[in-house]
């Protein structure tokens, strides 16, 4: 059964501040309730779409109805290749031997350039990078209520050349803007983190804590919902002078938070409907809009999409993972899963990004990378763009010529062939299929005709695919 709780409410442990024993609590409901509509549908499944890729079409089909998901266009049929640079790091450094901050350069503007150059030469062209880092204050950025453009990677000028570079050279740029985090809150930068920040139940701000070796304490304040439509609009009085064409927008895409300030508290519908209120606003000043996550919300507003769940979470009781996102998204949406080069597993990743049709996607920087190991950004561990050039080259070229056919193809059909539910085949629906095998030894699968009859034996390489065309014939193989 399913249970809803209009009004939101928790409880902290106080045994410690008040040494009444065991047991004590303090428990804080929202002034609030949720008064909207609880609204369930069931859709049946029937036949052959009685199943999770069923399942798939099914919710696909809704969203097309829905007039979320439009097939997807592009000028390039090659599939792209993301790309995120990491920008301006804030390091120490000494003058007159007093420690100061400073902004270090971890990829410039002109970086850039010769990173389009070079992807260029080896015949890719259908490049989109997501620029991180790149204005106020660089990887920990101030709020966005100006666009100041970092001296350290170019200025504004370096920027403008950049831009018209990119330009030349058929590439999107996604300089990349947080609405939903604020890494420095300054004096006098028109956020006050008193009024503007997102609220808990006992009205404090709410704040994003990570640890990294670098720095026990990290802490991102959020910014609330009800201020972030005016923060946009200060932001694009100066970055709709950039003329850049295209936007990223990551957190929206991926964190809804609700507000429980008491002057005006907000559940997280009510930040829904503001959020998609401003995505229709982002998607209309910009021509090209890039998230993260891939809340299904933000869906009809986006053009591309990174670090979405290519799996499940592979816990120690999970029996199998279902490419669900990728069976609903391909051929609607252009979207990558995780950056591959920060993968746990390079080949692992890479066989879900072919079983999901997804985009390759990496993350780098130019110079400087040393600093990021005494940084709090200590899980980019892997980003030396020198390093990882030339497998970013080869591993995009592999994955165009084997997914570049079915770029607009929706995937129709996604089954287990062994009883470990390690072997798969993803069918698209012009006839073109992938056997996958995760298995650490070579799988041999049998095709059988209507009478049972063995037509085709294929050997499907450990850790590795096998491509077929729509008559069956085998065109590649790893």
């Amino acid at each position: 059964y399913t249970t809803f709780n209009p009004r939101p409410s928790d409880t902290y442990s106080i045994d410690a501040g008040i040494g009444a024993g065991t047991g004590a609590s303090w428990t804080v409901s929202s002034k609030r309730k949720y008064t909207g509509n609880y609204k369930l549908q069931f859709i049946m499944l029937y036949g052959d779409d009685a199943s999770y890729a069923g399942m798939a079409r099914k919710y696909r089909e809704y969203l097309i109805s829905k007039g979320v998901l439009e097939p997807l266009q592009d000028d390039n049929d090659d599939i792209p290749l993301y790309l995120e640079t990491l920008g301006a790091l804030t390091t120490t450094g000494r003058i007159l031997g007093i420690p100061v901050d400073q902004q270090t350069a971890l990829t410039s503007f002109d970086d850039t350039k010769e990173i389009i150059d070079r992807f260029n030469t080896k015949g890719i062209t259908n490049l989109k990078i997501k620029m991180t880092g790149w204005a106020n204050e660089g990887m920990s950025p101030t709020v966005p209520t100006s666009i100041d453009v970092e001296k350290v990677l170019g200025d504004e000028d370096g920027f403008a050349e950049l831009l018209a570079y990119a330009k030349e050279k058929g590439v999107t740029l996604y300089p990349d803007i947080d609405f939903v985090y604020v890494g420095k809150d300054g004096w006098f930068d028109g956020f006050s983190s008193k009024s503007d920040s997102v609220k808990t139940i006992d009205n404090r701000s709410a704040v994003y804590r990570t640890s990294s070796l670098a720095a026990s304490k990290l802490r991102n304040i959020f910014i609330s919902p009800r201020v972030v439509s005016s923060i946009y609009d200060k932001a694009y009085e100066d970055y709709s002078l950039l003329n850049v064409g295209g936007i990223s927008v990551s957190t929206l895409g991926t964190i809804l938070n609700s507000d429980f300030y008491r002057d005006d508290p907000l559940n997280r519908e009510d930040s829904k409907r503001l959020y998609t209120r401003l995505m229709a606003k982002i998607e209309e000043q910009n021509n090209n809009v890039m998230i993260s996550g891939g809340n299904a919300y933000m869906l009809a507003y986006v053009d591309d999409i990174t670090d979405v769940a290519l799996e499940d979470s592979r816990s120690i009781y999970s029996m199998a993972s279902v490419p669900f996102m990728g069976m609903v998204l391909h051929g609607y949406v252009s979207f990558s899963g995780s950056a591959l080069n920060l993968a746990g597993d390079y080949q692992y990743t890479l066989l879900k990004t072919i079983e999901n049709g997804a985009v390759p996607y990496f993350v780098v920087a130019r110079q400087n990378t040393s600093e990021l190991k005494t940084s709090k950004y200590t899980e980019y561990y892997s980003v030396r763009y020198s390093i990882w050039e030339q497998d970013i080259q080869e591993t995009y070229l592999t994955l165009n010529s084997l997914l570049k056919d079915v770029k607009y193809s929706p995937i129709y059909d996604h089954e287990f062939l062994d009883t470990e539910s390690r072997v798969v085949k993803v069918t698209f629906e012009n006839g073109i299929a992938f056997y996958i095998n995760y298995l650490l030894k070579d799988y041999t699968y049998e095709v059988t005709n209507e009478d049972g009859e063995v037509v085709e034996t294929i050997v499907i390489p450990s850790e590795g695919y096998v491509k077929v065309n729509a008559a069956g014939e085998i065109v590649a193989k790893s």
